[in-house]
Order: structure tokens, then sequence, then C-alpha cells
């Protein structure tokens, strides 16, 4: 069974991003499935997985808009052994792109949102200090 993994707080600079890529490795060396969400527009996640936020084709942002499918999107980490849905500063816009959107509530886990379409044991979400309203995690 699939767990979600949430690591937030609305404090910044408390080390959501570290626990996020650290717990992300820890578990691929348990050789677990693990794929990392990166949901901040910084991208911190995705550099300190080791993947390049500025050559990025496809994005978080890009998924959660309907752009382009997660496979396309998800990388693997060259330096940790998991998957990563990388970040970059596109996703900065991407709530006020989504106000009009129906359901957007479900983007990240509803019936149809990427949380059920990736086949991996664990999936951590690393999220900024200001938590996207549009974006709720739910299990």
């Amino acid at each position: 069974m699939a767990r979600i993994l949430a690591v937030v707080n609305q404090k910044g600079g408390v080390g959501k991003t570290t626990t996020s890529v650290n717990l992300s490795a820890s578990l691929a060396v348990l050789n677990r499935r693990v794929l990392l969400v990166d949901l901040d527009p910084q991208g911190n996640a995705t550099m300190g997985s080791g993947i390049e936020k500025s050559r990025l084709e496809h994005s978080v942002y890009s998924v959660l808009l309907g752009q382009s499918e997660i496979e396309m999107a998800m990388q693997s980490s060259p330096t940790g052994k998991f998957d990563v849905l990388p970040a970059n500063r596109e996703l900065a816009g991407a709530e006020i792109e989504l106000v009009d959107v129906q359901q957007r509530e479900g983007g990240l886990s509803g019936p149809k949102g990427f949380a059920r379409q990736v086949r991996h044991d664990n999936r951590v979400f690393a999220t900024r200090k200001e938590q996207h309203r549009s974006f709720e995690l739910r299990s």
C-alpha cells in the first residue's frame, strides 16, 4: 500500500526541504519506490535531488495545469535513486491560473490527481512556507 507523506510547516527555515530530500533518499536506500513532489517555486528540493531546475521542459506546474502527463515531468534523481516531480519558478503563478478551474483542490490527490497515478511505495511532498491554498493534500 502506498503512503503519502507531506512535510509542511507554516514557518520558513525549519528544514522542510532538507527533511523531504533526505527522507526520500533514505526510503530509496531501503528499496522503496519514492516520488518526491516539489511544490515550492524556488525548486530547492529539485536542486537538492541533483536536478537542474533551469533546464526543465516539464514540471509539477505543467502537470497541475494539465499541459503534460506526470510521466513526462517525472525525473530520476541522479544522486538519490528516487524519482522527482520537479518544480521551478513557473509554479508561482499556478494558484492564480487555477482560480477558475473546477475541483482544483483534487489536483494532487483527487480521483484523477497525480498522487493516485504513480506507482510508488511512498510519495513525499515538499512544500513552501506559504502553502498553496488551491493545492490540498488529501489521502
